[in-house]
């Protein structure tokens, strides 16, 4: 039964990524209605992101991410995968800097933290990290990368760790 369950996913994907494909292949002339291919893609990704969320083949779930770009599909897989590897694979793929500040703020695994800190650059989401993160390394990180005066004056003003302090207000 469980097999036959598979195969069938199988085959779903597989269509899936034809019926992709196709489109990416496709003329302009093929697919003239632009407002069509739109909600076709967006289907696409829908679908993409279910297969990454609720999948139980751990391979399906690893193709599904690899094909996803919706940032708000990625990101959700991003902070709610079991599997720190499929975890680590979306937060590679976000670049959208909303969803890189929730992994960053609720991620509990410190390397998968730095990563989304790394890819950050928007500056209230690394104020916030530097503001709220418990790791004191992962908060300077956060702070070297800050541009912000604002949000280097915050730092400065609030943090109690005098050397992150002093970083701060060296880069005002």
């Amino acid at each position: 039964m469980k097999s036959r369950q598979n195969q069938i996913m199988r085959n779903f994907i597989y269509l899936l990524v034809f019926v992709t494909a196709l489109q990416a292949c496709s003329s302009k002339q093929e697919l003239a209605s632009t407002s069509y291919k739109k909600s076709e893609t967006r289907l696409g990704q829908r679908k993409l992101g279910d297969i990454a969320e609720d999948e139980k083949n751990v391979r399906l779930r690893k193709l599904a991410i690899e094909r996803l770009t919706n940032q708000r599909e990625l990101g959700k897989v991003a902070q709610h995968e079991q599997n720190k590897q499929l975890r680590k694979l979306a937060i590679e793929r976000l670049s959208n800097q909303r969803e890189l500040g929730k992994v960053a703020e609720h991620e509990k695994d410190r390397q998968l933290r730095q990563l989304a800190i790394s890819k950050l650059t928007d500056q209230r989401e690394l104020g916030n990290v530097a503001e709220n993160e418990k790791n004191t390394q992962l908060r300077k990180m956060a702070i070297k990368k800050l541009t912000d005066k604002r949000e280097l004056a915050k730092v400065a003003q609030n943090e109690e760790n005098n050397q992150l302090r002093k970083i701060a207000l060296k880069k005002l």
